[in-house]
């Protein structure tokens, strides 16, 4: 399924600011990340990511084909998108997720739901995963992680993947990342209130009993409540406090059937 030719990812290219597969890389992410001053609303991607990163440095790989991998520069631009980067961080990964979900749903016309903070759930189980890092010189680098199939074994008994769902093609997944784009650049331009009313319905954490895991803190039980301005997860611990959660591990206490 290589598509390294210039004739594929059409769609894709007419929507960025610039576009580059990589045949193999260790993270797309990594590489948008160590250049400098990379330009607003460009792409890296590829379907060999040896050594993709994760929330809290965890590792992510996969065998060739088996997983697209691309990273999409959101730069620190003037007006509404500059001030929904600025002031809204939280919110990046969760209308990454949000744009991830339509685009699928678009190409597939399956149905899909978000794990909070940054996980794309099909039937319960993670089909895609988003990371979300500062570049040095100001703005967002989006990773985003899409499970095509699996060669062996699924990495573990919570992953999935479209295999079933779609024919994965070039031209598929090039409906797909252009897609991304054009959702996700849309959003930009939102206020919280708006980007609250398009994360909600998605949200399959709310209403339900999860446990947290902090850095340096021991995991504690509670009730996912709602999502707050920032786009915060808002548990109530059990003696009922109100806790706004801007990152952590969030488990959720009965598998989700549902997306």
């Amino acid at each position: 399924m290589s598509s390294s030719n210039s004739t594929f990812w059409q769609k894709t290219r007419s929507v960025v600011s610039s576009f580059e597969e990589l045949r193999v890389c260790d993270s797309t992410n990594k590489v948008v990340l160590e250049r400098q001053t990379p330009e607003a609303f460009s792409m890296v991607l590829s379907l060999h990511q040896t050594n993709g990163i994760g929330r809290h440095g965890r590792r992510w790989m996969a065998q060739r084909d088996d997983a697209l991998a691309f990273s999409f520069f959101l730069s620190s631009s003037a007006g509404q998108r500059q001030k929904l980067l600025d002031d809204g961080p939280s919110w990046v990964p969760l209308i990454a997720g949000a744009a991830v979900i339509e685009a699928l749903t678009l190409v597939t016309s399956s149905h899909f739901s978000l794990k909070w903070p940054n996980d794309v759930l099909h039937r319960g189980k993670k089909i895609s995963g988003i990371l979300t890092q500062v570049h040095p010189d100001g703005g967002y680098v989006v990773g985003v992680g899409l499970n095509l199939r699996f060669s062996g074994e699924p990495p573990s008994p919570t992953a999935t993947s479209l295999e079933g769902l779609a024919e994965t093609n070039p031209d598929f997944l090039d409906r797909f990342t252009s897609s991304f784009v054009l959702r996700l650049v849309d959003m930009l331009e939102l206020s919280r209130r708006e980007c609250r009313q398009l994360v909600h319905p998605f949200l399959v954490t709310l209403g339900q009993r999860v446990t947290i895991s902090e850095t340096r803190k021991p995991p504690w039980e509670g009730f996912a409540e709602d999502i707050g301005e920032r786009g915060e997860l808002i548990v109530s611990d059990q003696q009922g406090t109100r806790i706004h959660l801007d990152a952590a591990d969030v488990w959720h206490l009965r598998p989700i059937n549902g997306g």
